[in-house]
């Protein structure tokens, strides 16, 4: 710029674009060259590059050379490539100018390509300035006004805007000094000027926007702009006005109010006489008057010019003024290029390194010393540190900004990151922390790397001073939400960031978290997972450093853990308390911020036994005994407890079992499970949220995909089993169950409701002992007395996951263990495999492990889901004959056996039922209706045949013997029972086989048409049933049968034949009244159960006892064989 006086490189694109016009180069690159392309630095460099688009350009080029890797060196270390144009490239058109004969230019309205000198314009009466965007915000456009204003000294007669493009050129403008500006920045020579104060980095007006916009031409006016575009409603207003020019031509026509020629101004001021140097710089400093008036580092506020530093300041530094650390900042500047290893050549001498140092301990120790930051700040400590004064302590008002630094204005904010940075790297800018805990340090930390010593200190905290300690919390806990304010984490780290967290802005615990999300990936560095482990574990290890949950979760705290900070602080159980009640309730608290945090804890904790502090104690010498070899980190800890647990101390085995409950909500939080099943949750689970076990339920259901991985089935079968061990561990049955546990099993787990473990582990003890099994249990025994659907839900699945591995039937497990050892040991468990091992061998096993399976196989019966073989073989069965009946209760099992004697029923699925049959017969256990309606009457009736289940029918058989004293429930189901019993008739079986030796004597043997001899559906009981009412002498017990069979209203009719001497008496008594002579019957000659009759009377018995008898046989058959029930024809595909 120096170079060619008043033009910039926004001259220079201006003057090429009015050349070729915006259509001059569609979809073309330009390249850039030539000595004043060479001259100029990045930013001009940018301007040129920025503004192609403008000509039509896809991109704009210029060749790499020393300035630009000057540029990338300073923000990188990573090694590099430059690229050029090809030495035989062709180009589309070549344009030269000669740039010494060019001047000053805009662009007026309303195109970029619309070029006229600023003097063609110069009678054009302006509204305001413009000075920002991308093309015309950035440091050097800054610069370059300043120095105008500086040496024009005037005020601007129209508003100026001022836009920074970035974050950093916002800071540039505050604390950079403008060269040859007295040593002022341009913030302060803007203020001197009369302009606006500049904003906050954005687009602003420069893309128009709603009209709250900050500086959004609202009204037709006209406007000098160093943005990139002037179309009409470009910055606002349709029928504004905007002149594109460089940053010399606005700030010179902000001056005069009208478009102008910078050289007025720039021309007129060199023409004068030099001024005389500036008045030394006064040597105290009084900006905050809250924290004392003090003396200016060495007079100046800066590093001594002449001292240590003369050499070094007059080699590097010899555009910089002196004072407000300017000469430091800029020896910073290149001691820090040097041991990026960016600069080649001389460098900084080691007491040039030291005065700066002992300028920047100076500077710390009182806020006035540091003239940029007092003023930054000076509202902010009126504000929030008015009653501290560094005067009579050190430091205190920046330790006092850094308490409240989420309330203090961008400015005040953007300077204390700059000292937290400056102590990140050298702790001795603490005073107070290196007063407490320089005699600490240095007897504990002696070898600790530079910017490490705190980090060092907190390490070794069990050590510490109550003062020292406070200090370093206090560090910590300032700097734990900006990686940047971490050294050690920083310089570990530095390469997953760019890696894995490009983009991700510091702050707020932003790029930790990134890291954190990342520790597992391909490529993660391991010196960055063991460094940001060991952050977390003391950030774990002390509260107060986990500045981002704290931040989020203070009003929860309040409202539904009822305590704060303050108290936590005070009182470990407190602490403990409300972190187990963030947790615990995590899904009502208010804040989304919070419940992220609280999920990301408790995510750490499934993975590392150090994030969970109280596991971590609880277990401190149980790790010692069974898994002193293991590495912390990926659940390994976790796990080998796990498999001790038999073993471990009542505190850790507690603590582990609370540890367990809280992480059953969640796939995020069963590590294990989670790394196991990363496809599996991707592919099978990818559109199911996560949280309530949704995703767990859904890797359960896919363990029969036969694209699971082994790795992920073993995690998903190891987890059903350990969730089986106690309802607490299954989430999804716990939270659906808990009104029907509490009302039906109560008092089984001595579960108390409300009560926390928090990690409070003695208090919990009791809660954490296993429950063994015997609430799901109770659930069972209980179903039908659940009032909740979706506990029902919860316990069927909790039996699909029994009836398909015996290991998920904690009791069944136990009872059988000896059992599964030694008849099947080679057996592998799921898919049912072990429970039909165990009942091929049903009269081998021990007692408990008999009872067990039989109580299953009763469950079993209950839901056709439960026996996944004959769901599959009568699925069409079923849905022709049973497709509205309700699973559960039997109900659809009893509906396909009652439709077994329909034409065109399937062999497959009648051979299924029927050898369900066989069982049912045997043992009342496995028939719902009988176990339920009997119960009562079982106890009463049959308590010791109960004592003696060996699939017998000791109980049926029971009933049947009392069956007059049983309740009218009972001896529906019974009749049901045996009905079905005498329909499906085998000799042999326990329940029947009285019957054997009349079937064999009255029924024919042509029946007898399934294979093996075996009689037909319905055939055995219509002949005992016509047997009996033929009179014909059926033994005593299988007589009781058929009677039991028979429907209720037709019992009584063929139970007692004293009903037919009673029907002949009436019959006398109406003779005799009715004078007849003639004896119609003689009641008193019988032979046992005969009358004798004569005349009429006789022939009309006759005719009636043949029509009673022909209909009591066919109404008896009919109910015996289920003819009278609708059915519908139904022919499978296939068949002949």
């Amino acid at each position: 710029v120096a170079t060619y006086g008043v033009l910039l490189a926004k001259d220079f694109i201006l003057q090429i674009i009015g050349e070729i016009s915006v259509a001059g180069a569609t979809y073309k690159a330009m390249e850039f060259t030539g000595s004043a392309i060479e001259g100029m630095n990045m930013d001009e460099r940018m301007t040129v590059c920025n503004m192609v688009v403008e000509a039509g350009g896809k991109n704009g080029v210029i060749a790499p050379d020393q300035t630009t890797f000057d540029y990338v060196r300073e923000r990188t270390s990573e090694e590099f490539e430059p690229v050029y144009t090809d030495a035989a490239a062709s180009f589309c058109a070549d344009y030269k100018w000669d740039v010494s004969k060019l001047e000053p230019l805009v662009a007026a309205p309303h195109s970029p390509d619309n070029r006229k000198t600023a003097r063609e314009c110069s009678d054009v009466k302006i509204d305001r300035v413009y000075i920002g965007s991308c093309t015309g915000g950035k440091t050097e456009d800054f610069m370059s006004a300043a120095k105008l204003f500086h040496r024009a000294k005037r005020q601007v007669k129209v508003p100026t805007y001022l836009v920074p493009a970035t974050q950093k050129v916002w800071a540039d403008v505050y604390t950079l000094p403008v060269p040859g500006c007295d040593g002022k920045t341009a913030a302060e020579i803007f203020e001197e000027a009369g302009c606006t104060t500049p904003a906050a980095p954005s687009c602003a007006a420069c893309l128009g926007g709603p009209r709250d916009t900050f500086a959004r031409m609202n009204e037709p006016e006209v406007c000098v702009s160093t943005t990139n575009r002037n179309f009409p409603g470009r910055m606002g207003h349709k029928e504004g006005q905007v002149y594109l020019a460089s940053p010399y031509t606005a700030a010179a026509s902000a001056l005069k109010g009208f478009v102008c020629d910078p050289r007025e101004y720039i021309a007129s001021a060199e023409d004068k006489p030099a001024a005389p140097a500036p008045a030394a710089a006064p040597k105290t400093s009084n900006i905050i008057e809250s924290a004392g008036e003090t003396q200016l580092p060495n007079g100046v506020g800066d590093v001594a010019k002449d001292g240590a530093c003369k050499a070094d300041a007059a080699a590097f530094c010899k555009d910089a003024t002196p004072g407000e650390g300017r000469l430091a900042m800029c020896l910073i500047k290149r001691i820090k290029q040097a041991q990026q290893g960016n600069v080649a050549g001389r460098m900084v001498r080691p007491k040039c390194e030291e005065a700066v140092v002992a300028y920047k301990v100076e500077r710390s120790k009182h806020i006035n010393k540091d003239p940029a930051l007092a003023r930054a700040c000076k509202d902010d400590a009126a504000k929030f540190c008015k009653s501290v004064s560094d005067t009579s302590t050190p430091g205190s008002v920046l330790i006092c900004l850094r308490g409240n630094q989420k309330k203090l204005t961008t400015q005040c904010q953007g300077e204390i990151l700059r000292t937290q940075a400056e102590i990140a790297e050298d702790w001795r800018l603490d005073p107070q922390l290196y007063s407490a805990c320089s005699a600490s340090a240095a007897k504990l930390c002696a070898d600790a790397e530079p910017g490490t010593e705190v980090d060092c200190l907190l390490a070794a905290s069990t050590s510490l001073d109550w003062t020292c300690l406070g200090h370093v919390v206090r560090v910590e806990k300032e700097a734990a939400g900006d990686i940047r304010l971490n050294m050690r984490l920083f310089r570990a780290c530095v390469n997953d960031q760019k890696k894995f967290c490009k983009g991700v802005e510091p702050g707020h615990m932003r790029v930790q978290e990134c890291l954190e999300d990342a520790m597992d990936k391909a490529g993660f560095s391991g010196g960055c997972k063991a460094v940001l482990e060991e952050v977390i574990a003391m950030r774990v290890a002390d509260f107060r450093l986990d500045t981002g949950l704290l931040d989020a979760c203070e009003d929860d705290l309040a409202t539904t853990c009822s305590t704060n900070v303050e108290k936590m602080e005070k009182s470990k159980e407190e602490k403990e308390r409300a972190m187990a009640c963030l947790q615990q309730f995590k899904e009502e608290l208010a804040s989304d911020a919070c419940r992220d945090k609280v999920h990301r804890k408790m995510q750490r904790m499934s993975r590392d036994i150090r994030f969970d502090d109280v596991l971590a104690n609880a277990c401190q010498a149980d790790r010692k005994s069974y898994c002193p070899d293991v590495q912390p980190g990926s659940a390994r800890v976790i796990r080998c407890l796990q498999d001790h647990r038999s073993s471990l101390s009542q505190t850790c085995a507690a603590a582990l079992f609370d540890h367990e409950v809280k992480m059953a909500e969640d796939i995020d939080f069963k590590y294990p499970t989670r790394k196991a099943c990363a496809w599996e949750i991707s592919n099978f689970c990818k559109n199911i949220p996560h949280g309530h076990a949704r995703v767990i339920r859904c890797l359960q259901s896919r363990l029969d995909d036969e694209d699971m991985s082994p790795e992920c089935k073993a995690e998903v079968v190891r987890d059903q089993n350990r969730m089986a061990q106690d309802y607490r561990l299954n989430w999804r049955l716990k939270t659906a169950c808990k009104a029907d546990i509490g009302s039906l099993c109560a008092g089984l787990c001595n579960d108390k409701e409300g009560q926390m473990c928090g990690g409070v582990v003695l208090q919990c003890l009791q809660e954490g002992q296993m429950c063994g099994g015997v609430v799901l249990q109770c659930l069972q025994d209980k179903q039908d007395n659940i009032t909740s659907p979706a506990c029902s839900e919860e316990v069927f699945y909790y039996q699909l996951m029994e009836v398909t591995d015996f290991r998920n039937d904690v009791i069944l497990a136990e009872a059988c263990r000896g059992d599964v050892d030694k008849y099947c040991k080679d057996v592998q468990p799921g898919e049912g495999r072990v429970h039909t091992c165990l009942r091929h061998s049903m009269n081998f096993l021990s007692p408990a492990c008999a009872r067990e399976e039989a109580k299953l196989q009763a469950l079993e019966f209950r839901d056709i889901r439960l026996k996944p073989k004959l769901a599959k073989v009568c699925s069409e069965e079923r849905a022709v004959y049973c497709k509205d009946v309700k699973p559960g209760k039997a109900r659809v099992i009893t509906c396909l056996v009652e439709a077994m004697a329909q034409p065109n029923f399937g062999a497959e699925c009648r051979a299924e039922l029927q050898q369900r049959q066989s069982a049912v017969k045997n043992d009342y256990r496995y028939d719902i209706g009988v176990m339920t309606g009997c119960r009562d009457d079982i106890e009463a009736f049959c308590a010791e045949e109960k004592t003696k289940l060996r699939g017998n029918a000791t109980v049926l058989r029971c009933l049947v013997a009392n069956f007059d004293k049983t309740g009218e429930s009972c001896q529906a189901e019974m009749s049901r029972a045996v009905r079905f019993a005498l329909w499906d008739y085998t000799s042999g079986q326990a329940l029947t086989r009285e019957c054997d030796a009349d079937v064999d004597a009255f029924c024919p043997k042509g029946a007898k048409a399934r294979p093996g001899g075996m009689f037909t559906i319905g055939a055995v009981g219509r002949c005992l049933s016509k047997a009996l009412v033929q009179a014909k002498s059926l033994a005593p017990k299988c007589r009781q049968l058929v009677l039991v069979a028979a429907p209720k209203d037709s019992r009584v009719y063929l139970r007692y034949p004293e009903s037919t001497s009673a029907l002949i008496t009436k019959i006398a008594e109406l003779q005799r009244a009715a004078g007849l002579e003639a004896v119609l019957v003689d009641p008193y000659r019988r032979d046992g159960g005969s009358v004798t009759v004569t005349g009429w009377v006789a022939l009309a018995c006759i005719v009636s006892l043949i029509l009673v008898s022909v209909g009591g046989v066919v109404m008896l058959a009919r109910r015996l064989s289920g003819a009278d029930k609708p059915h519908t024809h139904y022919v499978k595909s296939g068949d002949a």
